[in-house]
Formats: structure tokens, C-alpha cells, sequence
């Protein structure tokens, strides 16, 4: 696997692309509803999936602008505040607001599972992040509680997830 030279910010209703190795700016990809963008990721094949700033919908378009895609509701998950890709950038996982933690299929944004709700004891999740193994998705929350989810994969017509939350805390 090649590296992109590429890294992404959030900006006021954009995303900037630079160059790692030069720091020189390659181009902005605006949000499609101008927004602050709050929540950005790159995958390793050029894929920018962001969000904005209280918004619970995922934009996802390559690093040329091309093939706006987007998922999500409100009032299915809450709004996105943390979000980050698999190792082998096969699923995006969210992290909302109301404590809901979602895997979506990062080629499609479409939801391969919920996993179970944290409860509202440990606090809004401010930080999801996926294991170098793929096994595991620790999401941390405000009141530094940490939830572990871990998955079993089979394939089908799409990823089936089968989870189990751990509940350890820190």
C-alpha cells in the first residue's frame, strides 16, 4: 500500500487538502451545506468523509471532488461527534452524541450495525478509535469512562457484525 502525501483539516464550510512531506496547499472540498466542517477523516484510498459542525449527516468525496455521497439522520443516531475509519478503511465508525456508536460501510455509508448505547452515566462520547487488529472499537467518553465493542465478521452479501459491549472503565 502507497501512502498519500496528503493531509486534511476542517475549516469554515471546507475541508483543506495539503501536501505531508511540503506542507503546500492542493485544493479545498467544500461541505455541501457550508458548514464548519467539525469531523474529517482521509482514508489510504483518497476518500474524505466529513461532517459539520451539529450535523448527524456524513458527507464522503474523493480527494478530486468527485462522487459526493452522504448518510446519517438525527433522528436515528444523533449528532456525529467523533468518527474514525478501520485499519483497512473497510468501515467507518461514529460516535454521537446521545451515546449511540454506529459501523457504516465506508464505500456505501450505509449501517452495518448499532452497536449497544453507552449509558448515560459514563457521558457523550468525545473520542471513537478503531484497534491496529480490527477487533476492537474503544470510544472514550467526557467523564473519562472507556467502552470497548469487539467484532466477529463474516461475509455475506455485506459486512455482518456480530457485537458485544464490554463496558470497561477507567
Amino acid at each position: 500500500d502507497a501512502e498519500l502525501d496528503v493531509v486534511v483539516s476542517g475549516g469554515e464550510g471546507e475541508c483543506l487538502l495539503h501536501s505531508l512531506s511540503k506542507g503546500r496547499y492542493i485544493r479545498a472540498l467544500a461541505h455541501p451545506q457550508r458548514r464548519p466542517v467539525a469531523q474529517v477523516q482521509l482514508s489510504k484510498g483518497g476518500e474524505v468523509y466529513m461532517v459539520g459542525e451539529g450535523e448527524a449527516v456524513i458527507y464522503a468525496v474523493d480527494i478530486n471532488g468527485v462522487g459526493g455521497r452522504s448518510g446519517g439522520s438525527e433522528e436515528e443516531e444523533g449528532l456525529v461527534v467523533a468518527m474514525t475509519l478501520s485499519i483497512d478503511n473497510a468501515l467507518l465508525f461514529t460516535a454521537h452524541a446521545n451515546g449511540q456508536v454506529v459501523a457504516r460501510s465506508a464505500a456505501s455509508l450505509a449501517v452495518c450495525c448499532f452497536f449497544p448505547p453507552l449509558p448515560p452515566e459514563h457521558g457523550a462520547p468525545r473520542v471513537i478509535e478503531a484497534s491496529k487488529c480490527g477487533q476492537l472499537v474503544l470510544v472514550g467518553t467526557e467523564r473519562g469512562r472507556l467502552a470497548a465493542y469487539t467484532s466477529d465478521t463474516a461475509m455475506r452479501n455485506n459486512v455482518h457484525f456480530v457485537l458485544q459491549h464490554l463496558g470497561l472503565t477507567v
